[in-house]
Order: structure tokens, then C-alpha cells, then sequence
């Protein structure tokens, strides 16, 4: 199943770059659950083709920087990750 999530969470980020929407939160998470997923280098090419169709957006601006240099920052930059995401669920 984490195939699936990781071919649902790459169809998201190309339905809000076909609406056109220029918000940095939910491309880091959807890119940063791909990583996660361990589905980037499956999607390599697919990432950097949507960079290169959408320069100048945060869209691009993450899918590169994870294309080469994910191993670096394990994934997204973590101060571009949304808040909590490396907190995991809360605790009640």
C-alpha cells in the first residue's frame, strides 16, 4: 500500500499545480510524505518535469531540492516541513 499513497500523494501535487495555488505547506508535505514513502526516485523525473513546467514556484523550488538533495535533509528542509510533522501523532 505505500505505493498507492505515494501515487495518491503525486497526483495531489499535480492537481494544485494545475489549480495554480502558491502556498509552500501542502507541497512540502505531499513531497515530504514521497520521501518518506522512499517514492522520489521512482518519481524523479516526473518531479523535475513539473519543476521545469512550474519555475518560480514552490512546487519547483521543492522538487528540486529534494531531487538532489533529499539525502542531505532527510527529505524536505525540516524549517519548510509543516509544524509538528516530525512529532508524530499527539499523545492524549
Amino acid at each position: 500500500m505505500p505505493h498507492e499513497e505515494a501515487r495518491r500523494g503525486l497526483a495531489a501535487l499535480r492537481d494544485r499545480v494545475r489549480a495554480r495555488t502558491q502556498r509552500s505547506e501542502p507541497d512540502a508535505l505531499g513531497l515530504q510524505c514521497l520521501w518518506d514513502e522512499k517514492a522520489i526516485e521512482r518519481h524523479h523525473d516526473e518531479l523535475l518535469d513539473l519543476a521545469d513546467k512550474h519555475p518560480g514556484s514552490w512546487l519547483a523550488y521543492f522538487a528540486t531540492e529534494i531531487a538532489y538533495r533529499g539525502e542531505e535533509h532527510g527529505g524536505i528542509e525540516k524549517k519548510y516541513r509543516p509544524r509538528g510533522y516530525d512529532e508524530g501523532p499527539k499523545k492524549e
